[in-house]
């Protein structure tokens, strides 16, 4: 999603009469498809127009910030909350509730009265079953072949790999080596559909493994270079250094950096493998071409092994499933389902193919049945569970 500041000659932000109306129209549900997307664009322009707000032109924003939380408040049947929000919170929660498909889907504060809520639920094709979302857990194999499985295992020490200290600790993997110049042997962490964990390298480096995903490492970095192999996807803080670079190998696809945030899509099912810049600056190569990519840009590798740089990227929809969101914006239904496959661990079936695009936000310890109610809103697509299978009709 590209974020603009707004000027007033941007025909897309509206005065304020023609946002209530909108608003209007996504609660009650008669928007169009382009119409949930222009409002989200339009939420964006308003999060970041701060410094410009002219109220001549666009009104008084406490009163229309006020308007959409009482119309929210009134289409949702609930009571008037008590705790106050930022202006920038509640065009989020607006967007939560409207962008798939006017549900009343509210995540207004941790207490108990304002718990995840779905009102207004299509009243065919319920889902009669639930699976419960993913959870932090991996599979840590060493170089002996021997297996840890890091869901069940107590904080603290888990083995010793050489020099190489392995700790558990407030739920993520530690890796100490006092040692960095002692032989070196390799270690392999692996998530499971349903799982994610996280880990940190011998060298400061911290990892992010998203579900059905897998890093091999070694125990100490030595030499010229840090190498690591993954599957599947993982964001890296890299620990600056400059005599060593950092190299994240999938198949024929390096990146290499020296000290930067950056974010890799390889999941085999996907379209294209992706390598998105959050901080620094890291060059992409396959062996065919190569690219320098900045921050806010991706690096789309197709299956033909081309290399296209996207501007503007949404960062935040590129590290939700870091942050503990499932977010997806213009999104095909197989791109939204894979999503749900990895992290719910399902298997999915399509009765026919599907041509709409869908819009979300959605916390990732939603249960599967809410997330798929919440889809069902939009009335362009419905779901049945038997077992683990989860079919997706028309």
């Amino acid at each position: 999603m590209s974020f603009h500041v707004p000027n007033v000659h941007n025909p897309i932000f509206m005065h304020k009469d023609e946002i209530r109306e909108l608003a209007e129209k996504l609660i009650v549900g008669t928007a169009s498809a382009e119409e949930l997307l222009h409002y989200n664009r339009l939420c964006n322009q308003y999060n970041l127009a701060e410094a410009e707000w002219d109220e001549n032109l666009y009104g008084n924003k406490n009163e229309i910030e006020q308007d959409i939380k009482e119309a929210i408040w009134q289409k949702a049947g609930i009571e008037k909350p008590v705790i106050k929000m930022p202006w920038r919170k509640w065009l989020a929660a607006a967007s939560v509730i409207l962008l798939i498909g006017s549900a009343a889907l509210f995540f207004l504060n941790k207490s108990p009265k304002n718990q995840p809520v779905v009102t207004n639920l299509p009243s065919k094709n319920k889902v009669q079953t639930d699976i419960k979302p993913g959870q932090a857990g991996a599979i840590l194999t060493l170089a002996s072949g021997e297996t840890i499985l890091l869901d069940s295992a107590i904080n603290g020490s888990l083995a010793q790999q050489g020099n190489a200290s392995i700790i558990k600790k407030n739920g993520e993997l530690v890796y100490s080596n006092d040692k960095p110049n002692a032989e070196v042997v390799y270690n392999t962490m692996t998530t499971p559909k349903g799982r994610q964990f996280s880990l940190v390298l011998a060298d400061g480096s911290k990892v992010w493994l998203n579900a059905a995903s897998s890093i091999t490492f070694p125990t100490a970095f030595i030499g010229t270079e840090r190498k690591v192999t993954i599957t599947g996807e993982a964001y890296f803080e890299i620990a600056h250094n400059p005599a060593m670079p950092f190299i994240v190998e999938k198949g024929k696809t390096s990146v290499l950096v020296l000290g930067t945030h950056f974010n890799v899509n390889a999941y085999d099912d996907e379209r294209a493998l992706c390598v998105t810049l959050l901080q620094g600056s890291v060059n992409v190569s396959n062996g065919k071409s190569s690219k320098i990519i900045k921050p806010g840009q991706q690096a789309q590798i197709n299956k033909e092994d081309n290399i296209s740089l996207l501007n503007n990227v949404d960062l935040d929809n590129v590290v939700a499933w870091k942050n503990g969101r499932i977010n997806f914006e213009g999104a095909d239904i197989e791109t939204v389902m894979r999503q749900m496959a990895r992290w719910y661990d399902v298997e999915i079936v399509y009765n026919k193919k599907l041509e709409d695009l869908f819009y979300a936000d959605i916390p990732r310890s939603t249960m599967l049945s809410d997330v798929l109610k919440a889809l069902e809103l939009t009335r362009k697509v419905h779901f049945k569970i038997d077992g683990r299978k989860v079919v997706v009709i028309p």
